[in-house]
């Protein structure tokens, strides 16, 4: 992976964890526990600026980032959850279907944000 490749890369993981402070972080853990139990799209819940931002970088690197989309994974963004938000971390562990939920929410978030 060439310096470039390495710097979208580090922005597209800086795009991803600023979607997930700034959507899951708003939601109690009380509110998360009742989107897993209902299935709720976390996309549907994005501030549109947030969305934005994902389309500008979609224009400008989507095909770069398609060749490292393995980089963002579900442990990568439980990981980030504990460190930033251990309560909510602890309600998708805890809650049936929760690992399955962020799982399906970490691919769709990646689809919106950077496939083209």
């Amino acid at each position: 992976m060439s310096l470039f490749d390495s710097f979208i890369v580090k922005i597209a993981l800086g795009i991803v964890r600023g979607f997930m402070n700034e959507t899951i972080g708003q939601f109690s853990t009380e509110e998360l526990y009742d989107a897993i139990v209902k299935n709720q799209d976390l996309w549907t819940a994005t501030p549109d600026g947030l969305k934005e931002k994902g389309r500008d970088f979609k224009k400008l690197y989507g095909s770069l980032y398609r060749k490292y989309s393995e980089k963002i994974t579900t442990e990568l963004i439980l990981s980030w959850l504990l460190k930033d938000h251990p309560d909510l971390h602890r309600t998708l562990l805890d809650t049936s279907g929760g690992a399955s939920w962020i799982k399906n929410q970490v691919e769709k978030i990646k689809r919106e944000i950077f496939e083209l």
